[in-house]
């Protein structure tokens, strides 16, 4: 669904290229989000395929693209689907932006293609016990 979201256009990565769903993996394992916001993420998944199955008798992932193109449309127009959205995009660019020790990235393709260079010291890799 992310690549629906954030496609590569030839010049741009793809959410897979940066692995963004790998980064939001650990954004749901991380303590410190809130878990209102885990469970928003979790349930917009669930509500994404309920209006997939609605309108098209399968879950997202199995539509077309322009059904899927369809769909996201769809839930741009109503509150939850906007929010929903907008959380998604949100964790995309920090996928985007971020340094690769948090699981996304992994190439610098986003800092590559956004011509930026790391500053110093860069960050450490912390494991938490979930």
């Amino acid at each position: 669904m992310y690549d629906d979201i954030f496609p590569s256009n030839g010049e741009n990565p793809s959410a897979s290229e940066i692995n963004a769903v790998e980064y939001l993996h650990g954004v749901m394992q991380d303590p410190r989000i809130e878990a209102y916001e885990k469970e928003f993420i979790t349930n917009g998944q669930v509500w994404l395929n309920e209006t997939a199955q609605e309108e098209y008798s399968k879950n997202y992932n199995f539509l077309n693209k322009n059904q899927r193109e369809d769909i996201l449309n769809q839930i741009s127009e109503v509150q939850w689907g906007e929010n929903w959205l907008w959380t998604l995009q949100s964790y995309l660019l920090e996928a985007l932006l971020s340094d690769p020790i948090y699981g996304s990235n992994e190439s610098k393709e986003g800092w590559n293609w956004l011509g930026h260079t790391s500053g110093y010291p860069r960050p450490k890799k912390v494991e938490y016990d979930v």
